[in-house]
């Protein structure tokens, strides 16, 4: 009986230390698209992306143009310049598959590209969220964005224009 008593008692300590806890909440989209620092990174990836594309769609060009020249000239050509011009084409779109899987693909430039821009920022985000949860005495902090996770909170919790706010002051810096 008196394990049972304790074990109720442990059991209320804790329940309330829990119901203790100050939690806020952020939605990183929206400090990812409304912060001046995010928008001028992504800004800058699109400029990296768009020459990438750029040059790819060059070697596309290439690439029907040397079909097209194939096919028209079929007739006209030897079996073994025929060949050549084959094994020009094939090599070309060795190229191309090569060039989509080392600028776009898995762990491509790209994708490293994003992650060097965006890793400055997420450390900023990161160092200010810590700061205003130490300053306005939050225990947690969860992010609204990823999965849903949050369905209702009081809007007194959103430290999302807080951090916005900071990082374009550049306090996380």
């Amino acid at each position: 009986m008196k394990k049972l008593t304790f074990l109720l008692v442990a059991l209320v300590f804790t329940a309330n230390s829990v119901f203790a806890q100050k939690i806020g909440y952020i939605f990183s989209e929206k400090v990812l698209i409304e912060s001046q620092e995010a928008i001028d990174a992504s800004k800058e990836f699109e400029k990296v992306v768009a020459e990438m594309q750029k040059e790819y769609e060059q070697k596309q060009v290439q690439f029907r143009k040397l079909n097209e020249d194939i096919e028209k000239q079929s007739l006209l050509l030897s079996d073994e310049k025929k060949a050549q011009k084959q094994q020009q084409l094939e090599a070309l779109y060795k190229e191309i598959l090569e060039f989509e899987k080392v600028k776009f693909g898995p762990g491509g430039e790209a994708e490293r590209k994003q992650n060097d821009l965006m890793k400055p920022i997420i450390e900023d985000i990161n160092k200010i969220v810590k700061e205003v949860s130490k300053n306005e005495g939050y225990d947690f902090v969860l992010d609204a964005s990823v999965a849903g996770i949050i369905v209702y909170a009081k809007e007194d919790f959103d430290l999302t224009d807080r951090v916005v706010e900071a990082l374009n002051k550049g306090t996380g810096e």
